[in-house]
């Protein structure tokens, strides 16, 4: 049976004051009361404890004190599955789409939680050895495109620290975000060059080259109205030429 199950059942039968108030005193009037409740509470709470337990909570003296124990226990259950999960947030967490920034927040908020739950130790080598776990965890979440930088803080002569690494990553995406922007430029200057000569050849072949003798499939510089017939041309070629573009000769 749930905690919150147990408090309503005994808010339901005006019993909840046996977890939140202290008795009264032995020569109080109301302990006799008190006491029989008491022990009906406590014989019921017994009998909703698996079996195997009941042995070792029936040395409580009070239902209070009973309930306080059952409660530190589920508490350390609620927070021993609660650690697993944040130890397995912390090493599955990767970068994703997310901006160094925002990756490294999300990976210290699952760090600090995870600090509530289960305190740092107190032990210097522990602590460096966390640190340093800390800082794999960050490292090997970064996209591929940080191997570089991944690759220099992993060789360091010195320990880099948690921040220090964030700070050289940040540094690494600004650098990376720069020279992406810098190519997209290029390829973008490129293919307006590339469609502006296009368009400027359509307006020279069309406005330019053949406004002189008004007629298509020659350029300027081989135009014979303008330089005559080439004198390797034949009558046979001629003839040839018009029935091939319908007699639009030059």
């Amino acid at each position: 049976m749930g905690e919150r199950t147990i408090q309503e059942a005994l808010k339901l039968r005006k019993l909840l004051k046996y977890v939140t108030e202290e008795g009264p005193s032995e020569d109080h009037p109301h302990y006799p009361k008190w006491l029989v409740e008491e022990e009906f509470v406590f014989a019921w709470m017994l009998d909703s404890i698996a079996s195997e337990q009941q042995a070792i909570y029936s040395t409580y003296g009070t239902f209070k004190t009973l309930w306080e124990a059952i409660h530190r226990s589920h508490s350390k259950r609620k927070d021993k599955t609660k650690i697993i999960d944040l130890i397995v947030q912390s090493y599955t967490l990767k970068q994703g789409d997310m901006d160094v920034l925002t990756y490294s927040n999300k990976l210290r908020d699952i760090h600090n939680e995870l600090d509530h739950y289960w305190p740092p130790s107190t032990d210097p080598v522990a602590r460096a050895h966390e640190a340093t776990n800390r800082l794999c965890q960050f490292l090997q979440g970064l996209r591929p495109e940080f191997e570089m930088i991944r690759g220099q803080l992993y060789n360091s002569e010195e320990e880099p620290t948690f921040d220090g690494a964030i700070s050289k990553a940040m540094q690494e995406e600004s650098h990376l975000n720069s020279a992406r922007g810098h190519i997209e430029s290029t390829a973008y200057t490129m293919k307006n060059q590339s469609h502006q000569k296009t368009n400027l050849e359509k307006v020279n072949k069309e406005e330019i080259i053949y406004n002189y003798c008004k007629k298509k499939g020659h350029i300027k510089e081989k135009c014979w109205k303008l330089h005559g017939k080439p004198p390797h041309i034949t009558r046979a070629d001629l003839a040839q030429q018009g029935e091939n573009s319908g007699n639009d000769l030059p």
